[in-house]
């Protein structure tokens, strides 16, 4: 059934190419949390008057195919989480995510869980930039272990104001280097010590709190299994906005009440990319 002209016209206004008109395309763009307002629905006109209502009126962002549309723009002060299933998505989302960076004169920080995923985000980061090593070189760009901020000698993680002071010492090193900012990712993989794992959402409120006054754009990394239930949702509404990928769209997720319940749903159904 084809798209009504006026609907077709505000949808690409809304930045929705014509190839994403059809039924199919559509209903995947709606968040998990809202999907099963789509049940049943096999008009394509019903779906782009439902979703263009839902953005106008900012219940929900336009959803992207490619994640480089979702980091680019991103201010210094904010702290965001990504919650995924799929290490090739969270490796998609941290090469874009620095790519934005380095061409915007930040200085890059990735706090790798191991080897094996830091030379992933490498290579992708060297599909997208010709000139990696010489980035690297320049001192832009540096990967590290994870565990050497966030853990102590014991392996347990450390107090928050020690991990924020971290984080500190990296922005001043990269403003007195000359770079606009530091936009940092961490893989929280490497806490694994279950009491620490509980103490995770009041560190992401403490340093969602601490991120405005800084020039520091921060991105958490969770798979989707390292916090239970109760916890992950905690975690998730601790951030200012929530990265998740749902099928082949990209979702950013600011509202409280959204972020917690599509983080919910998609943990019980699995489809955290």
């Amino acid at each position: 059934m084809p798209i009504d002209a006026k609907l077709a016209c505000e949808l690409v206004g809304l930045g929705i190419p014509e190839a994403a008109h059809d039924f199919e395309s559509l209903a995947e763009m709606f968040p998990t949390i809202l999907s099963r307002e789509t049940d049943g629905q096999t008009d394509p006109n019903v779906l782009a008057e439902l979703l263009i209502f839902l953005v106008k009126r900012q219940a929900v962002k336009v959803p992207r195919s490619e994640a480089a549309a979702i980091v680019e723009s991103l201010a210094p002060g904010s702290h965001l989480c990504h919650v995924y299933r799929s290490p090739a998505a969270l490796a998609e989302l941290l090469a874009a995510f620095f790519k934005a960076g380095l061409e915007r004169g930040q200085a890059c920080w990735w706090l790798a869980p191991g080897p094996a995923e830091a030379e992933e985000v490498r290579e992708r980061l060297g599909l997208l930039l010709p000139d990696l090593r010489g980035v690297a070189a320049r001192g832009q760009l540096a990967v590290e272990d994870g565990g050497s901020v966030y853990l102590d000698a014991a392996g347990r993680m450390r107090r928050t104001d020690e991990i924020l002071a971290r984080w500190l010492e990296r922005e001043r090193e990269a403003l007195d280097r000359g770079f606009s900012a530091l936009r940092g990712a961490a893989d929280t993989s490497v806490i694994r010590h279950p009491e620490d794992r509980l103490r995770l959402p009041e560190h992401e409120r403490l340093s969602t709190q601490a991120a405005p006054r800084t020039r520091i754009i921060a991105l958490c990394a969770y798979p989707v299994g390292l916090c239970a239930g109760a916890a992950l949702l905690d975690v998730v509404g601790s951030h200012d906005e929530a990265l998740i990928k749902s099928g082949r769209w990209w979702h950013a997720l600011s509202d409280p009440v959204e972020k917690r319940a599509e983080a919910l749903l998609l943990s019980e159904k699995g489809a955290v990319a």
